[in-house]
């Protein structure tokens, strides 16, 4: 019998939507936007008539978009909503985040 991969991911996402409205807490994850996903398919259009230039120039643009815009597209994971935040805000929670899981690492290693 084969591994049903997709089953296993859809068990992940649906364990993960559950500890997040479990934990009353927001639980985020980075999304890419409909903009995002043109230049992806834009760069796999034009690779092959314009010889890579063009696509070159698409990959720098997304990804000077992925590191520097302003705002970051995030879909919270218990509800499904999705919005933009800022890049700031993204940081820190990212940061808080981290900040959690050394937490949890380090009272498991005293125990």
């Amino acid at each position: 019998m084969a591994f049903d991969e997709l089953g296993a991911l859809q068990r992940m996402r649906q364990l993960k939507q559950q500890q997040a409205s479990n934990g009353k807490k927001i639980s985020l994850e980075r999304k890419m936007d409909k903009l995002d996903a043109l230049i992806i398919i834009s760069m796999f259009v034009l690779i092959v008539p314009t010889w890579g230039i063009a696509t070159f120039f698409l990959i720098c643009f997304f990804l000077w978009r992925y590191q520097f815009s302003k705002k970051v597209y995030v879909a919270d994971i218990a509800t499904g909503e999705k919005f933009y935040v800022t890049r700031m805000d993204w940081k820190k929670y990212k940061k808080d985040k981290q900040k959690a899981k050394k937490q949890v690492r380090s009272i498991h290693l005293i125990f």
